[in-house]
């Protein structure tokens, strides 16, 4: 080969150098700039966590046993039950209701029910008073009651499920409708007063 081949492909090789020495300059100040953002990031956020770190607590109100001693809890909303001495004022009548199996002489007052029934084209409300013998469990039932607890009759019942399902009325508005054309709204049970709004 000869010389000015020779020193053409050393030139060629001197200029790849050069740029490769170059291009490893650059990538270094790059790697240095990287280094000193990664530096200032690591800062910022180790300061951002330090604003972050968890305060004590300042209570406005004091939540201390002391504090809250000697309060009652609230009382929950009245279910709209009414207690016995409260329904006597609501009787407009009485029945007696007897076993059919015993003698009426031999039997003792056990307990009253009272119920909302349909009288005369009227809801009224009627005291029942339940008869039986001293030993007796089982109580007579109330001709018209679905049960023991049951405190509408049967026909009653009736009507509000005749207005809602056969003619279509709303449960509230049928309710509404049957307390409205049977009675003032003074003697409405309070169960149903709410349905007037």
């Amino acid at each position: 080969m000869p010389t000015s081949a020779y020193q053409i492909e050393i030139s060629k090789r001197d200029q790849q150098i050069a740029g490769l020495l170059q291009r490893n300059q650059e990538l270094e100040q790059e790697n240095k700039e990287l280094e000193q953002e990664n530096k200032r990031l690591k800062e910022l956020l180790h300061n951002k966590g330090k604003s972050k770190d968890s305060k004590k607590p300042e209570f406005k109100i004091d939540y201390s046993v002391k504090q809250n001693q000697g309060k009652r809890k609230p009382r929950h909303k009245s279910t709209g039950r009414r207690r016995p001495k409260q329904k006597l004022n609501l009787v407009s009548g009485e029945e007696a209701v007897y076993p059919s199996t015993v003698k009426q002489e031999c039997c003792i007052a056990k307990r009253q029910q009272y119920a909302w029934r349909i009288l005369s084209g009227k809801a009224q409300y009627v005291c029942y008073t339940l008869y039986g013998l001293e030993s007796d469990q089982d109580l007579p039932k109330v001709p018209g009651l679905r049960n023991s607890r049951s405190e509408y009759g049967l026909e009653i019942i009736l009507i509000v499920a005749f207005l809602h399902y056969w003619i279509g009325i709303s449960s509230n508005r049928s309710i509404k409708t049957f307390w409205m054309s049977s009675m003032t709204s003074i003697n409405r049970p309070s169960v149903f007063k709410k349905t007037d709004d």
